[in-house]
C-alpha cells in the first residue's frame, strides 16, 4: 500500500465456504471487526417463516 498498511476482517461461512461480509480499515481497531459482523447478522435469513404464529396454528 502505497500510505502504509491496510487491515481487512472478514466473516466466512465454513459450510458454504464463502465469505459473507468484510471490512477494510487503515488501523487495527475493535470497530473494525464490529463492523463486519453487524452486517451479515442484521441481513440473515433467521428463518422466520418457520418461527411464526402462522406456522404453529396451521399445523
Amino acid at each position: 500500500m502505497p500510505h502504509g498498511k491496510a487491515f481487512l476482517c472478514a466473516v466466512t461461512d465454513w459450510y458454504l465456504r464463502r465469505i459473507l461480509w468484510w471490512s477494510l480499515s487503515s488501523t487495527m481497531e475493535t470497530r473494525l471487526c464490529l463492523e463486519a459482523l453487524k452486517k451479515p447478522f442484521s441481513a440473515a435469513d433467521r428463518g422466520c417463516q418457520f418461527t411464526s404464529e402462522d406456522m404453529f396454528t396451521a399445523v
